[in-house]
């Protein structure tokens, strides 16, 4: 299976260890309908998936000083979705049949991944969404925690769809900014795509 791509895959790397945001998004633009339907297979959830690959690419982009190491760029990204789908499996402890399954198959964990560094930065989110006013924080749980659709929101809320997605963009620009000012730059399109902002 061959990927649309203007750059080979090892390039698209180099250029994001180097910080280039329009080679990442690339490159997660590429492997999102890649990775969606084999890990639709082990989470049985559409919001579970979103939500591993979202930290699958969080993962790369805070690691991309390291890529250059990377001799096989669509075994390593796959593995590392897989293990994310392992870890979110282990966490609520259900679909106990296919963890067994796909811990059987799994590679072990790359030592490219930091999990000190990805914990930090999930710290950090909580944290700027804590600083979250009572009804952005609210939109932004019923959105990323409870898997709710805009038009759901917008509806219970007594909202425009509009502005549910004002409102979410604007969360999500200020957990960007507060990442940002602890040092952590993530891309846009990592927070923005499942929100069809993108």
């Amino acid at each position: 299976m061959s990927l649309p791509t203007s750059y080979h895959e090892k390039e698209l790397l180099l250029l994001i260890s180097q910080g280039d945001e329009q080679a990442f998004e690339q490159l997660f633009n590429q492997y999102v309908p890649l990775l969606q339907p084999y890990l639709l297979n082990m989470l049985k959830s559409e919001q579970a998936v979103e939500d591993a690959i979202q930290n699958t690419f969080i993962r790369i982009w805070l690691q991309r000083d390291k890529l250059t190491d990377v001799e096989f760029p669509r075994t390593w990204i796959t593995r590392i979705a897989v293990n994310e789908c392992l870890n979110m499996l282990r966490r609520k402890q259900t679909e106990k049949k296919a963890l067994d399954k796909w811990q059987e198959i799994a590679p072990s964990q790359s030592g490219i991944e930091t999990d000190t560094q990805f914990h930090q930065t999930r710290e950090l989110v909580q944290q700027a969404i804590d600083k979250l006013s009572p009804q952005r924080r609210k939109i932004y749980e019923m959105s990323r925690l409870q898997g709710r659709p805009v038009s759901e929101i917008a509806e219970e809320l007594g909202l425009s769809v509009q502005t549910v997605k004002n409102t979410l963009g604007i969360s999500l620009e200020l957990i960007r900014e507060h990442l940002k000012n602890n040092g952590i730059l993530i891309p846009a399109v990592v927070f923005w795509t499942f929100l069809g902002i993108f």
